[in-house]
């Protein structure tokens, strides 16, 4: 798979989540419509600047006069469900810089903003209705990141609070609340610049907004990944070869180490075939940032392979904490063919079937969460020519 196929199947995700009710701007031709076509175009102070972008074109933000602002009817979007999703990549590293924000004034009635705390390197979201019913919470970034991902998502009053695909926090905020009729919807600026807050310096894109709060699941797959390595960790066979996938990047350079057993160093796309277990680095400079990200790849002798070693936790935690989340089979590079992957409750009930051996089980049925408790499993596959069965039992906790 070659990154504009990456690509392509990200906006097919997002094409096929975003609903009749939300907007996206992804300025790829370096506009300030919304390619859904629910919303109005952004206004600008200033002449629209773009640059290169998570994918294609960004907007470019000077951190003094340049601010963006959203149609007055967008802010109704925040009023009901919404999963609302952005990336930034800042030039600065000092201020505190409004990235986005709803509000009329600088004060604790009915706002909505989100800040960059650039000397910290942290994310700060803040929801408030009054000055005794408000919420705020703050996020640390990834080091060694140029872009930046910020997914916040509402389903009734429950907020959940993502950044760069890891969750931060969840909070009740009691009853939804709207906001005044003068309030604006700011991009890279908010009413609070010159009293605690700089304008933002730097790039904003694909900024969209859906009518319904997405899963941990969903945040994860529509991600374009940046300057990052997408392939997961993964076992070869001694011999055989891997391709590394990584997402799109404005890199000006970028290397790969070690360069043994890379086939092609000068791609974004190696393919590579280690003699040993290896982790490779991708690095990438561009203007005002560089990455770094990394793989392993680990290589086992298939002469010395044990058929009858399956490795399954015997604990597993499905509570979206992105740590332990699924059961599923550890080595499954082991088997040749998956003849069967079922699991049952305490009293012989299937509970989930898997049908290929890289499946695993969320702790649900039929969409809901299961109890707490003992469940077993049983497992047929083939292996070096040879039928093995194995069986055994594993506990649900969160």
């Amino acid at each position: 798979m070659n990154q504009k196929l990456i690509l392509v199947i990200g906006y097919l995700f997002l094409s096929s989540q975003i609903l009749a009710q939300g907007f996206y701007y992804n300025f790829d031709n370096c506009d300030l419509v919304d390619s859904n076509v629910q919303a109005g175009d952004l206004t600008s102070v200033n002449d629209t600047i773009c640059d290169c972008g998570v994918v294609d074109q960004s907007l470019v933000l000077d951190g003094f006069t340049d601010t963006f602002f959203m149609p007055k009817m967008n802010k109704e979007f925040f009023e009901q469900d919404f999963t609302f999703s952005f990336y930034f990549s800042p030039d600065i590293s000092s201020g505190n810089q409004a990235l986005f924000a709803i509000q009329d004034s600088c004060n604790r009635d009915s706002i909505f903003s989100i800040r960059y705390l650039a000397s910290v390197n942290q994310l700060e979201v803040n929801v408030a209705e009054n000055l005794g019913k408000n919420w705020s919470s703050r996020g640390d970034l990834k080091e060694d990141a140029c872009w930046h991902r910020v997914v916040l998502t509402k389903e009734g009053n429950i907020y959940n609070f993502y950044l760069d695909n890891e969750f931060v926090e969840q909070f009740d905020f009691f009853n939804p609340f709207p906001f005044p009729d003068i309030s604006r919807v700011y991009i890279g600026s908010s009413p609070c610049v010159a009293n605690n807050d700089i304008q933002f310096a730097g790039k904003i894109d694909e900024i969209f907004l859906d009518d319904r709060a997405w899963t941990f699941n969903e945040i994860k797959a529509s991600d374009f990944y940046p300057d990052q390595i997408i392939s997961q960790d993964t076992t070869i066979f001694l011999g055989n070869s891997v391709e590394i996938m990584t997402g799109s990047n404005c890199a000006t350079s970028f290397f790969w180490s070690p360069l043994e057993d890379i086939e092609d160093e000068d791609t974004t796309m190696p393919t590579v075939s280690p003699e040993e277990t290896t982790f490779y680095f991708f690095e990438t400079t561009q203007a005002n940032c560089s990455t770094i990200d990394s793989i392993r790849i680990n290589v086992v002798d298939e002469s010395l392979l044990d058929c009858s070693d399956l490795l399954l936790p015997n604990v597993f935690t499905p509570n979206s904490d992105n740590v332990n989340d699924i059961f599923e089979i550890s080595n499954p590079f082991i088997i040749d063919e998956l003849l069967s992957f079922e699991i049952f409750d305490r009293y012989g009930a299937i509970v989930f079937k898997g049908e290929f051996k890289s499946s695993g089980w969320d702790g649900k049925y039929k969409d809901e969460d299961l109890m707490l408790g003992m469940y077993l499993y049983r497992i047929e596959y083939i292996c070096q020519g040879e039928e093995i069965a194995k069986q055994g039992s594993f506990s649900l906790m969160r």
